[in-house]
């Protein structure tokens, strides 16, 4: 079922398969995605496009820089922004991301649970 979003999506994965999986249930569902292929990738391409990228979804681990690193040089540019970070892996980086209160999934999820992170994190963000 797609519903018109006229959301855009900065999709930071380091591993082509599942960003190439996660763009198509984006786009499915009305999502317009720019993808990173690692974390220097994902701040070039958030300043390229600044001005549509509303929400960013990142891998945690990634070549030249982690997510949060990413996403710590993006915020520098846009206070705003929004992330949802997630990993296949356990390690203290994401126990940290979850402490410091940042939004999480734990891979493997189910489409439909990234969907539900992703407006729950739009509808937060209307309701400032």
């Amino acid at each position: 079922m797609k519903e018109a979003t006229g959301v855009t999506i900065l999709l930071c994965e380091d591993d082509e398969i599942v960003r190439g999986l996660y763009r198509k249930i984006l786009e499915l569902n009305g999502f317009a995605v720019i993808e990173a292929v690692d974390g220097d990738d994902a701040v070039a391409k958030y300043l390229e496009n600044r001005d549509t990228i509303r929400i960013m979804v990142s891998d945690v681990i990634m070549p030249k820089k982690t997510g949060r690193q990413a996403y710590e040089e993006i915020k520098k540019t846009n206070g705003g922004i929004k992330v949802i970070f997630n990993s296949g892996y356990s390690s203290e980086s994401t126990k940290k991301l979850q402490d410091d209160g940042f939004n999480y999934l734990q891979k493997p999820y189910e489409p439909q649970l990234l969907l539900a992170k992703i407006r729950e994190v739009l509808a937060e963000e209307s309701q400032v």
